[in-house]
């Protein structure tokens, strides 16, 4: 498949789990995505999108327990925002174009086992 990630799935109300790796995907994250409530893992690793990761990632859920963003070509910071999600359990942005600091917030996702922000 190819293209992008169409906002309409922000409605899907019951969506657990957003699997859309290696698809080619183009196109920025929508971040309406993040208000599905019931979401606990996002994977969009190994496609080509670009933009930043929205800030509303943490906002109202904070359900997520993993975040799957690595090898794309995603650029800005990591939002502080992130640290809503203190059940965040494991976070990959690596092999993208990140820049700035590993935000202060990221120390209250309390649960975090997993943390890959390499090649960036």
């Amino acid at each position: 498949m190819t293209g992008t990630i169409p906002s309409i799935l922000g409605t899907l109300p019951r969506l657990e789990v957003l699997a859309l790796v290696d698809m080619a995907l183009k196109g920025t994250i929508p971040p309406e995505i993040f208000q599905i409530e019931t979401l606990v893992g996002v994977g969009l690793g190994g496609n080509e999108l670009s933009g930043t990761i929205p800030s509303t990632v943490g906002y109202p859920s904070n359900n997520l327990r993993g975040l799957s963003f690595e090898k794309n070509n995603l650029t800005g910071t990591i939002p502080p925002s992130i640290g809503n999600l203190q059940n965040l359990e494991a976070l990959s942005v690596h092999s993208n174009h990140l820049t700035g600091t590993i935000p202060t917030e990221l120390g209250d996702c309390i649960h975090l086992r997993a943390l890959e922000m390499g090649n960036n």
